[in-house]
């Protein structure tokens, strides 16, 4: 009977908001104060209750989080937009809508778990393409939160009701391992390895400290920004959060703790050496070719060991050669440890002459750094091995990559940047902040230097 009934009130709720458009949708979630997510929930084996319930029994349960409001529900529904993207939230309803065939239900089991769902996947393309449209989704909200950092959608994330960092990495490793087994090529991981660069998907000593000193910096300024800082970091930790710690330390110039902290995420996502370790170590992966290049001029010999090493292991995870359990380690390692490698490919490239003796060795690198990016296949990385030495060939080279790249990026995103453009303008930007501080970058150095 109350499924019934609140079927009812669903289908009544999508079905007047029918027409709507998505400017119309945010500007009720800009006004709700919890923005896109719903009452904090707590998620068992068999049912979902609120906390204030849970508080009264104490009974067990499986992560607590806030699911997403109706409004978001009913953007979903009508526009294929998702906002209040969380791991735990979209991988337990991604399962609920494919392995029971109601993205609300209440009681899937924890045991149904990536094994099942990849099962199921095998015979329902819609189940990938589902996870798809999360993950370019995912990444167009986050692009939308740095961008209006003060919206109620941005704010949301910070008050939505995480008991636990932990879970949150949980279900994130789990989303990863299905959709990497699940992956036809390489390609169909761009939009997974920006989504991926931008979250805590590993723990780190370094990660733990910064919560530690969120939860004492919030004991020291009891203040309502800082509090929103401190939730964020333990919510949702992201290079976003530097916005809203930069505006904090403009406008209050301190303390000295809050710089401290800010330091300390920079260095996070800078994914240096002792990330890339820390990440391999998971998986037994061997680290040697990193030596050579962990010094301040490396030679273009260990930036292109490096690089080849780097896509034969990005080859070694799209198969089962790596296990389930291990994808996202793989993915992890090989997203991370190019970053470091595009770093030591720029400084070369800034400070080397490029001739017809190296500039094959230098194109071959990066293009494995746009490879890694998932910018493109297999096919791309070998046909365009081979560059032109004189300027005019080489800037024909570069154009013709260039196009490949951009239509790569933009054709997956294209059904949803024109949705978003209505709640900001600037949201077809998802295609430069793509592209930005790639590889392609150095391609317009070396017409520069050979002009």
């Amino acid at each position: 009977m109350f499924k019934c009934l609140s079927f009812i009130i669903v289908f009544a709720f999508v079905t007047n908001a029918s027409g709507e458009s998505v400017e119309s949708y945010f500007k009720v979630l800009n006004e709700t104060r919890k923005g896109a997510f719903g009452p904090n929930m707590m998620q068992g084996r068999s049912s979902r209750i609120t906390y204030r319930r849970w508080a009264q029994t104490g009974s067990a349960f499986i992560f607590q989080s806030a699911f997403r409001n109706k409004t978001a529900k009913a953007l979903l529904e009508e526009h294929g937009v998702y906002t209040g993207n969380l791991f735990a939230t979209n991988y337990y309803e991604l399962r609920a809508e494919f392995i029971l065939g109601d993205r609300d239900a209440t009681h899937l089991a924890s045991t149904d778990g990536v094994e099942r769902l990849i099962e199921v996947s095998q015979g329902n393309p819609a189940v990938y393409d589902r996870a798809t449209q999360i993950i370019l989704n995912w990444n167009l909200e986050k692009l939308y939160v740095l961008k209006n950092p003060n919206s109620r959608i941005a704010k949301g994330f910070g008050i939505r009701g995480v008991g636990d960092a932990n879970k949150e990495r949980e279900y994130a490793t789990e989303f990863v391992n299905y959709y990497v087994t699940e992956s036809d090529s390489n390609q169909d991981l761009m939009g997974l390895v920006k989504l991926t660069d931008s979250s805590a998907l590993f723990t780190s000593s370094n990660f733990t400290t910064i919560r530690d000193d969120a939860t004492r910096l919030y004991e020291n300024y009891p203040n309502r920004a800082i509090k929103r800082i401190r939730d964020n970091i333990h919510n949702q930790l992201t290079p976003d959060i530097l916005v809203q710690i930069d505006a904090y330390l403009s406008a209050n110039g301190g303390p000295q703790a809050l710089r401290n902290i800010r330091a300390k995420i920079v260095s996070y996502f800078a994914r240096g050496v002792a990330d890339i370790n820390h990440i391999a170590k998971k998986a037994a992966i061997n680290t040697d070719k990193l030596g050579p290049i962990n010094t301040g001029r490396p030679s273009l010999e260990a930036l292109a060991d490096y690089a080849n090493d780097l896509v034969a292991q990005r080859n070694k995870m799209m198969t089962s050669e790596v296990s389930l359990e291990q994808k996202y380690i793989y993915l992890g390692y090989t997203s991370v440890a190019s970053t470091f490698l595009f770093e030591k490919t720029k400084k070369y490239v800034e400070n080397n002459r490029l001739n017809g003796s190296n500039l094959n060795e230098v194109n071959r690198v990066m293009l494995s750094l746009l490879y890694l990016r998932g910018f493109f296949n297999s096919d791309v990385l070998e046909r365009y091995s081979n560059v032109p030495t004189d300027f005019d060939g080489f800037e024909a080279f570069f154009l013709e990559l260039f196009d490949i790249v951009l239509r790569n990026i933009k054709t997956p995103y294209s059904p949803y940047i024109s949705k978003w453009e209505q709640a900001d303008s600037a949201m077809g930007g998802i295609v430069d902040d793509t592209l930005r501080s790639s590889a392609m970058g150095l391609y317009d150095t070396i017409l520069e230097k050979m002009d």
